[in-house]
């Protein structure tokens, strides 16, 4: 009678250890989890600041270029070269009113 009513017995014990280490598992696979994810994201973090400074650059260049392909000496140049365009001769200018 006194054993059904005092301590609790040995296979109680266990019971309460093995779901207290299960828990204590359990929660070392979440926080496993958790660096693992926190790390991928990490790097994807990083490729992204990568991929974003590279297209940065290549658009400064490719405003750059622009800006020089809209220069007069240049469009003269290519009138010239692929248009066969020439300056007009003063007979060939008609003064408007």
């Amino acid at each position: 009678m006194l054993k059904a009513m005092g301590k609790p017995g040995p296979r109680r014990h266990t019971a309460i250890w093995i779901v207290l280490m299960a828990a204590f598992i359990l929660e070392l696979f979440a926080y496993t989890w958790c660096r693992v994810q926190w790390t991928t994201v990490s790097y994807a973090m990083v490729q992204a600041d990568r991929t974003h400074r590279a297209l940065q650059q290549m658009e400064h260049r490719l405003q750059t270029e622009l800006a020089s392909l809209h220069t007069p000496a240049r469009l003269e140049t290519e009138a010239v070269r692929r248009l066969g365009l020439v300056q007009p001769q003063p007979r060939q200018m008609t003064r408007l009113p």
